[in-house]
């Protein structure tokens, strides 16, 4: 399927290349939202790592780089503090200091799953 586009949405792909007999750029992938990937939950994708892993424990950064699907693995790890914060506060998670000031998270055993 060929679409015309501007020169814009092709820029920084790469692999375009322009048709002068049709006067469009063809090839490459396109930089719009056809080929974004959907947006995640981290609070979501952390629960379901839990689901998995009852006993995992690890820092913001950890969460992020471990516990989260592929889709999440571009997230900033500020976005992943975030989830994290928000499932401390709904009970679900708990938050263990370090002494080298290090944050944990794992699962709260005291929480009921939700159904």
């Amino acid at each position: 399927m060929n679409q015309s586009v501007n020169r814009d949405e092709w820029l920084g792909t790469g692999f375009a290349s322009f048709d002068k007999e049709k006067g469009v750029f063809q090839g490459g992938s396109l930089n719009n939202d056809q080929n974004r990937q959907p947006e995640t939950d981290p609070v979501e994708e952390i629960l379901a790592y839990l689901a998995s892993h009852p006993h995992a424990a690890d820092s913001a950064d950890g969460v992020a780089r471990w516990w989260l699907g592929p889709h999440a693995s571009s997230l900033p790890v500020s976005d992943v503090a975030s989830a994290l914060r928000q499932l401390v506060a709904r009970e679900q998670l708990r938050e263990e200091a370090l002494s080298d000031g290090t944050t944990l998270y794992s699962n709260n055993a005291k929480h009921e799953p939700e159904p």
